[in-house]
C-alpha cells in the first residue's frame, strides 16, 4: 500500500521483478531495493562484528577476542559442523605447558613442534588427505616415527594420546567424523604457539617479566612457567564435538 502511494506521488508504478520482488519504477527507471547481505556466522553466533576477526600470525587461523578470552574460530560455521562452544576445551594441555617449560629439554622446540603436529593434521583432514580414522591412525604412526628420530618427548606423548582418539571415536563414526578433529586441533596449535612465544621472550629477557636473570636456571624456568600459565590458562576457547 505504501509503495503504491509513493509511486503515485512520484508519477511511477509498482512492478514485480524477475526475482519475485517488488520495486518502484519512476520515469522508466527500475529501482529495486538492495539485496540483504549475508551475515558472517561470527556475528550471528558470537555477536561480534566480522571486521573484528583477526588472523593468527603463526598458524593463519582466525580468532576473535571477547571478554578477555581468545575464541579460536572453526574453519566453517560451527552450526553446520555440529560443534559445541565456544567454551573451554580440556585444561589438560594448558596445564602440561607448565611441565614442559620447567622440566623438558628444549622446551620452546617441544611446544612449537607439538603445535606443528596439530596444524599438520588439521590441514590434512581439511584438504581431504586424511578422510577417515584409518587414514588418521596411519598418519599418526608416520609422525611418531619422524618425532622419535628427533628425540622430542612431548610431541611423542601427544601422538600416543592421539592414537586413543581412533579407539575411542571410531565406534561413534556415524556421529563423530574425522573432520570434527580438525576444528578441535586449531585451539591447541594456536595456544602452544603463543605459549612458546611468551616463554622464549621471557627466557631471553627475564627482567622484562620481573625475573632476576641471576636466579638459578631451575628457579627462572619455574617463574617463566607460572607467567605463561597465567597468560594461557582458561584464556583460549574453542569449538568442539565432544
Amino acid at each position: 500500500m505504501l509503495a503504491r502511494e509513493f509511486a503515485s506521488m512520484k508519477g511511477g508504478q509498482v512492478v514485480k521483478t524477475p526475482e519475485g520482488k517488488y520495486a518502484v519504477v519512476i520515469g522508466g527507471e527500475q529501482r529495486p531495493s538492495a539485496p540483504a547481505q549475508k551475515r558472517h556466522w561470527v556475528e550471528e553466533v558470537l555477536g561480534i562484528p566480522a571486521d573484528q576477526i583477526k588472523k593468527h600470525p603463526e598458524t593463519g587461523y582466525e580468532y576473535v577476542e571477547k571478554d578477555g578470552k581468545i575464541i579460536v574460530l572453526s574453519h566453517d560455521d560451527p552450526r553446520k559442523l555440529g560443534l559445541k562452544g565456544p567454551d573451554k576445551p580440556s585444561s589438560k594441555l594448558q596445564n602440561e605447558v607448565v611441565g614442559i617449560i620447567e622440566y623438558k629439554e628444549r622446551p620452546i622446540e617441544q611446544m612449537r613442534e607439538t603445535a606443528k603436529i596439530f596444524a599438520i593434521l588439521e590441514n590434512e583432514i581439511r584438504s581431504g588427505k586424511i578422510r577417515d580414522f584409518e587414514d588418521f591412525a596411519r598418519r599418526v604412526r608416520e609422525l611418531k616415527k619422524e618425532y622419535a628420530a628427533k628425540g622430542l618427548r612431548y610431541p611423542m606423548h601427544i601422538l600416543d594420546r592421539m592414537e586413543s582418539y581412533v579407539v575411542n571415536w571410531k565406534p561413534l563414526e556415524e556421529d563423530v567424523r574425522v573432520e570434527h578433529l580438525a576444528s578441535e586441533f586449531r585451539y591447541p596449535a594456536m595456544m602452544l604457539h603463543d605459549a612458546a612465544k611468551i616463554a622464549e621472550d621471557a627466557m631471553k629477557h627475564p627482567e622484562k617479566y620481573g625475573i632476576d636473570p641471576k636466579l638459578p636456571e631451575s628457579t627462572k624456568r619455574q617463574k617463566i612457567a607460572e607467567i605463561v600459565h597465567k597468560k594461557v590458562y582458561k584464556k583460549y576457547l574453542g569449538f568442539h564435538k565432544r
